[in-house]
């Protein structure tokens, strides 16, 4: 039987002196000892992933405007140079 500890806080107490609940998770404790990952787990590092691949497709976005923008400037520069 694997015990673990809870070091969080119960609702409506403060922080203590290190002192957590103890709490028996036997399944989901030895589901990832096991190597293997929890449904939350996996459902959670989806997610991770997914915001990432999100976030860089943004900053790809940014990147193609910023380019764009630094094109117009230059060939605004061009032409005031021009005139």
């Amino acid at each position: 039987m694997i015990i673990s500890v809870d070091r969080r806080p119960r609702e409506g107490e403060g922080r203590g002196e290190g002192e957590g609940d103890f709490i028996e998770n036997k399944e989901e404790e030895e589901e990832v000892e096991e190597g293997g990952c929890t449904e939350e787990g996996e459902e959670e590092k989806e997610k991770v992933e997914e915001e990432e691949q999100e976030q860089e497709e943004q900053e790809g976005q940014e990147q193609e405007l910023v380019g764009e923008m630094k094109c117009m400037e230059e060939e605004e520069e061009e032409e005031e140079e021009e005139v």
